[in-house]
């Protein structure tokens, strides 16, 4: 039980990372009116940068969450519903 934890776990980062990335990474190449850097002074806003890295992770992480979750006590489940209608069946 613990180990599809895990696994639901990573996957979900992986998935929230992968995704607060690639929206990160077009934001830089977009760059709105010089919000995360400016090209006439040098500065960079780790502000801005981390408010929409995280604004992304957070939310895909727990919707990632839940729906691993779901598939491992739906899993679970099924497998002691077999196992116990099996049991029944061999008496």
């Amino acid at each position: 039980m613990n180990k599809l934890f895990r696994i639901s776990l990573y996957v979900s980062l992986f998935v929230a990372f992968l995704v607060s990335s690639v929206v990160l990474y077009a934001a830089l190449q977009h760059n709105p009116q010089g919000e995360f850097y400016s090209l006439d002074n040098g500065r960079i806003e780790f502000a801005y940068i981390a408010m929409l890295f995280f604004s992304w992770f957070i939310p895909v992480f727990i919707v990632c969450s839940i729906v691993g979750a779901t598939v491992v006590f739906s899993c679970q489940l099924l497998k002691r519903l077999y196992n116990k209608f099996a049991k029944s069946e061999e008496q």
